[in-house]
């Protein structure tokens, strides 16, 4: 049972690491898609589409791989709660009891980890939104140039799309993340 310990507990720190690592990707490739579109030596209307289309999807994958590792270690975690519930009716004494504590909504850490959980979502979706913005600022800009039309149509458009997709995607990532904070019986 401890070897299994050992091996549950390294897979519960190898997806804290692999989520750490996912989250430093993502943000270095938006940093750089970012600077890129502000710095560019291309058109707007290109610089558009790359901020519309490409940035919210950069960052909705980032979110959802964290997702899934944050989803990964969860289920290690709760295992190792049981095994130790296991180990400590085999020794008799309350010997193990870290994992335990952290899925036992009654602990008074419980939700330590809240806050960087928060953060990451907040600030993936933020640079989502910004880059929406962005593109619809550059689309803006690009309309005035070589069009005649309204300029509330392209505004309308880019706001249409932008609710969509952001309002699909925020469901559905809200949707898994009450999946994995369920705690089976």
């Amino acid at each position: 049972m401890l070897a299994e310990y050992e091996t549950l507990r390294d897979e519960v720190l190898a997806a804290i690491a692999h989520r750490v690592a996912v989250m430093n990707f993502v943000f270095a490739a938006l940093t750089v898609l970012l600077a890129g579109l502000l710095t560019r030596n291309i058109g707007d209307a290109v610089a558009a589409a790359v901020a519309i289309f490409a940035v919210p999807q950069f960052a909705h994958a980032g979110l959802l791989i964290w997702l899934g590792e944050y989803r990964r270690s969860q289920r290690a975690s709760l295992w190792l709660s049981r095994l130790e519930q296991r180990i400590n009716q085999e020794v008799g004494v309350k010997a193990m009891g870290w994992e335990g504590r952290s899925q036992d909504p009654a602990a008074k850490d419980f939700e330590h980890m809240a806050f960087p959980y928060i953060a990451t979502v907040t600030l993936l979706v933020g640079v989502a939104y910004a880059g929406l913005a962005i593109g619809g600022f550059l689309l803006v800009e690009w309309w005035k140039v070589h069009s005649d039309l309204r300029l509330w149509i392209p505004l309308t458009g880019v706001g249409v799309y932008a609710l969509v997709t952001e309002a699909a995607f925020l469901w559905f990532f809200a949707s898994r993340w009450q999946e994995s904070r369920r705690r089976p019986a």
